[in-house]
Parts: C-alpha cells; sequence; structure tokens
C-alpha cells in the first residue's frame, strides 16, 4: 500500500519534462506514466495498410501502457476480503491527474480521469479531460476477464487507438489523422418502410399526455452486432459496446445535459450469419443491399430481424442499434425522413470501423435523439417533427475558409466547409469533436453553440420523450440507497459503498470538492463501492448516491464526508 500511496504522491509533485524534438520520447520511467513510449523513436512506424482506413492512419507505436494506475491496487481487493468487504467491481478515483507520453506530442500529456462507468461485469470504462479540455477527451475501456484494453484518446486532429490484449505491459498505439477519414455518410428514409415500421411499434408511447409529463431520460438499447464485428472485437463485443454508451453518458454529462438523461444497453443479440454484409459500403449499392437496406430491414421485421419488436419488448428497449463490419469506408445511417419524436423509428445502424476511428456511433444515436446536422449558409435541414428547432450541431463559428472543427452532431455534408473529398488534409480540415453543442461550453476558447444549436438544452427535452418509446416499465423509480464510508485512516484513502435498493439497475455517485464547489458525477454504473483517495489540499469531500432504473432516479442517498487523514495512521 505504501509503495501505491508513493506513486500518487509523484504524480503531483513531479513536473512533466519539456523536450525541443516531438520525434524524440520523453525519457520517462514507464512506471511514473500511464502510456509511455520506448526511449527513442527513430524510425517512421510501420503502417497497417490491410484497412480501407489506412490512408488515415498515420503510424503504429510500440508503447508501454500500465493498467494498474487506473485499478485497486491488489494489496488493497486483498484487505477487502480480510475485512469481508470483498467487491470487484470498487475502483479507484485518482484525485491527481495521470501522465500520457504520445507520439507527436513534445510534452507528457496530463489526463484527469472525470467518470467511471460499469456497464458489463468485469469490464470497466474511464472517461476523462487531456489538458484541462472538453474537446479532448480520452475513453479507457479495461477488460478484465480477457486483459483487453479499448483505449480512444482524441485530441485534436488526432485519435491515438490502443485496442488488444495487454502482456507484460506492452501495447500498440494507432495514431489516426481523423481529417483523412472518409466522410460519406447516409440519413434517410429506409427505402419505403415507413408504414411498416410505424405498423411494428405499436407499443410504442405517442400519447401527447404521457410524453408531456415524463421526466426520466434512461433511453434503453438493444445493440444488435454481425458475427463479423463479433469476430473482429480484438477484447470481446462487450467491450466494444460499453465503450460508445460510457462515452455517450459520459460527453452528453459533461456538455450540460442532465444526468437523469442516459441511455442504457439493455441487450446485445448477434444477428444471423450473414458474411457478405461485410462487403456492403455506407450508402453505396454493392448487390443492392446498402445502410438504408439494413435500416429497412429492421424497420419492416423481416429475415434476421423478424423478431426485432418481441426482442425490444423483453428488455423494454426504446431503440436498437446495429453494428456491422465494412472496410470500405464509413456507414452511418438513421432513420429520420419518416421521424417524428412522436411516432419513434428508432433504428440506426453503425459500422465497427467508425465506431471505433471516429464519433460514428454517437452521432447516429444523437440522430435518434431527435437531433439534426448543422445549419450553415448553404444548408438550412428542416427540424424533426416534435423536437426542438436547436436540436443540431454547431460548426466553429467565425471560420475563416474551411471550418476547423464540428460539435457531435456536424455532418460531412456541406460544401467547401467540413467536406472530406481530396488527398490534401489542409482542405479537410474539419474535425468532430467528443462535445454535443452548447453556447456555455467552449473549445479553443470559442463557444461550441448558439441560439439555433443547442443540443444539450434540446436533448434535456428529447430523452425523456425517447424514453417513453419501449413498453412501461413495470417498477417505479428505486428508493433512496444507504451510503457508508469506510475511511482506512491512512492519508486519503476510504471506500465508500450503498445499498441497492429493490428494483435498481444503475447507480450514480456525485461529489462535491472545495476546489470544484458542486456536485459532479463520478460513477455511472452496477457496482456499489468505490474507492477514493482524497487529497491533503481538498480537506474533505462530500459524497451521495442515488439508484435508477428503466423509471427513472429515486432521491439521493444520505451524504457522507471523506477526508485526508494527518498522522500517525494505521497504514499497512
Amino acid at each position: 500500500m505504501i509503495r501505491w500511496i508513493g506513486l500518487a504522491i509523484a504524480l503531483v509533485l513531479v513536473p512533466p519534462p519539456i523536450i525541443a524534438d516531438a520525434s524524440l520520447a520523453i525519457e520517462s520511467d514507464a512506471e511514473s506514466a500511464l502510456i509511455a513510449l520506448p526511449e527513442r523513436v527513430d524510425q517512421e512506424p510501420e503502417e497497417d495498410t490491410s484497412s480501407a482506413l489506412a490512408e488515415a492512419r498515420v503510424g503504429t507505436w510500440q508503447v508501454w501502457f500500465d493498467p494498474d494506475q487506473l485499478q485497486v491496487p491488489y494489496e488493497y481487493v486483498d484487505l477487502w476480503s480480510e475485512t469481508g468487504r470483498d467487491d470487484s467491481r470498487a475502483w479507484i478515483h485518482l484525485p491527481e491527474p495521470l501522465w500520457m507520453e504520445l507520439p507527436e506530442q513534445a510534452r507528457l500529456v496530463q489526463l484527469e480521469i472525470r467518470e467511471v462507468h460499469h456497464v458489463s461485469p468485469n469490464v470497466v470504462t474511464y472517461f476523462g479531460y487531456l489538458d484541462g479540455e472538453h474537446g479532448h477527451a480520452a475513453t479507457i475501456t479495461l477488460n478484465h476477464a480477457t486483459d483487453h484494453v479499448l483505449a480512444r484518446i482524441h485530441h485534436g486532429s488526432r485519435l491515438y487507438l490502443i485496442d488488444e490484449q495487454i502482456q507484460d505491459r506492452q501495447a500498440h498505439l494507432q495514431v489516426i489523422d481523423k481529417r483523412r477519414l472518409p466522410a460519406y455518410e447516409c440519413v434517410g428514409e429506409s427505402d419505403g418502410h415507413k408504414d411498416e415500421a410505424r405498423a411494428i411499434v405499436p407499443s410504442r408511447s405517442s400519447d401527447p399526455a404521457i410524453l408531456s409529463t415524463h421526466d426520466n431520460g434512461n433511453v434503453r438499447a438493444v445493440f444488435y452486432y454481425t458475427p463479423e464485428v463479433a469476430n473482429n472485437a480484438v477484447g470481446g463485443i462487450d467491450s466494444m459496446i460499453d465503450t460508445i454508451v460510457a462515452e455517450m453518458n459520459s460527453t452528453t454529462y459533461s456538455s450540460g445535459i442532465e444526468p437523469k438523461n442516459y441511455i442504457s444497453a439493455n441487450a446485445r443479440i448477434k444477428t444471423a450469419d450473414d458474411s457478405d454484409w461485410s462487403q456492403y459500403c455506407g450508402c453505396c449499392p454493392i448487390h443492392h443491399l446498402h445502410a438504408n437496406h439494413l435500416l429497412g430491414k429492421m424497420s419492416s421485421a423481416v429475415h434476421e430481424f423478424s423478431q426485432i419488436s418481441n426482442q425490444m419488448d423483453a428488455v423494454y428497449a426504446d431503440i436498437a442499434v446495429l453494428l456491422v463490419s465494412t472496410d470500405c469506408g464509413r456507414i452511418g445511417g438513421a432513420i429520420l425522413g419518416s421521424h417524428d419524436m412522436n411516432v419513434p423509428v428508432p433504428f440506426a445502424v453503425i459500422t465497427d470501423q467508425f465506431a471505433l476511428n471516429d464519433l460514428t456511433a454517437l452521432h447516429e444515436i444523437g440522430h435518434l435523439l431527435g437531433s439534426g446536422h448543422e445549419i450553415t449558409a448553404n444548408q438550412h435541414p428542416n427540424p424533426i417533427p416534435n423536437a426542438p428547432a436547436n436540436a443540431r450541431g454547431f460548426l466553429e463559428p467565425n471560420y475563416s475558409g474551411s471550418a476547423q472543427w464540428q460539435t457531435m452532431m456536424g455532418g460531412y455534408q456541406t460544401p467547401d466547409v467540413c467536406e472530406f473529398e481530396g488527398s490534401d488534409p489542409s482542405n479537410q480540415s474539419c474535425v468532430r469533436l467528443p462535445m454535443w453543442s452548447n453556447p456555455n461550453k467552449t473549445y479553443d476558447q470559442k463557444p461550441t453553440g448558439d441560439s439555433d444549436a443547442f443540443n444539450a438544452q434540446a436533448f434535456d427535452t428529447t430523452m425523456p420523450v425517447a424514453a417513453t418509446w419501449g413498453l412501461n416499465y413495470p417498477h417505479s423509480a428505486p428508493p433512496s440507497p444507504t451510503l457508508t464510508d469506510y475511511p482506512e485512516y491512512c492519508y486519503g484513502l476510504n471506500t465508500v459503498q450503498w445499498t441497492s435498493p429493490a428494483n435498481s439497475e444503475v447507480f450514480q455517485l456525485f461529489v462535491n470538492k472545495p476546489s470544484t464547489q458542486g456536485w459532479e458525477r463520478v460513477y455511472h454504473g452496477t457496482g456499489t463501492s468505490m474507492f477514493f483517495n482524497v487529497p491533503q489540499s481538498d480537506g474533505g469531500w462530500s459524497v451521495k448516491v442515488r439508484a435508477c432504473n428503466g423509471s427513472g432516479c429515486g432521491n439521493f442517498s444520505n451524504t457522507v464526508n471523506i477526508y485526508y487523514y494527518q498522522g500517525p495512521l494505521p497504514c499497512n
């Protein structure tokens, strides 16, 4: 235990070294960084040319990755066993930043973990910001059953990706230039299946009285996936789906959307074996099958989707998302031509490659939740019926030439602004940020929304509506949990545990710190305990928790205070 405490303190007291040459790795001990490069990088990294994404891939670096910096130290888990408090789902929340050494960066990059998510057993996702900038975000998913890491680090135009089993702390870090990703995406009606789509969802609510009074924003999803997607998922399909869910909930919350509005993955269903799907591009009619045809299959409940309505009803699902495999470009689709917030047609298609290498999965789910693309001088999309008119993406304001960035619901269809055509990255500068439009949030000191583009405000209206599309959940919101603190009287080490009231599905833990002066959500998941290390400088934190299910979130628990303790201390 003393070894870990010393490491945590070192992360605060030792400033990151600065180097002038970005081609040289920072000479740092791999023990002190979450990601560290070898001592020197002299050669061009080997590129993977097996994928259609090879043009966007800058290269692949071998790195050190130290997952022990994210999880509870093994000696502390042993201590739980001795005291009868063994809970493998309790995870660390570090008050100190972590450091990462990334290619092309001439300095160590600071990572501050802001949220921990637990969706599936043995799978934990951490979400945080780089250098305090919301538009630079990292999502790191650890699958402890397979020793797999799925790390997605968005930093400007670069995506840093680790997707593999970790052995001896060695990993391969792919660097992707998001400006070079293929652009084509499609949104439209599902080949004339509008009437059929409406016919298969008679259980979905369209009662204006229900819609106007519903306050719960838990949008329950069924994720379908093809065998090819499962085969391509190095760490298993759970890691990919959990990353999508955690990233969706973290980005909506950090963009100002109420924490009661979130999505959950209520079922994962493998579709019938249809290997031909792996050959189809987004919106490219190959053998007369493309994204709209797949959406048409879902909406008309034919072939492998003949049971889709029953499957959704069985878990009270509101939306269905299909993950397919493709090696020929971006595929994205949601049924919007017939979309009306009061008449749901809740189906989306996403490719696994762009679910990993871009933010397409979140973008398409955003369409299902009532949001459209950005408004520009050349494009004025009509608002989705019965959705707020400001449910839109947003382009960088006052751009000169091509915009440099757009928020999550920005499209790649606007001429001369955010189009991705040609081979020169200087003509494809627009990057999709892991942020939803909100004029009160900034990126690069510019607002990320205005009165016409305010997804954060719009989703607080549309997500409670989408949460009524499934069957009425049979239980009311759970009662309040009881929260207890177990201090270790060893510097700032504390474990908080809470009870699990009847009909609880997920828990949301909030912390109020003197340094932030407000309640912040730090955990969203199925666990019933969390480990904290309170810094001496903060004096003490306040903690509270609530339980949620398909009917909403219950009242908060009692509030407990956790502290940093001075010596003499009973540390072992």
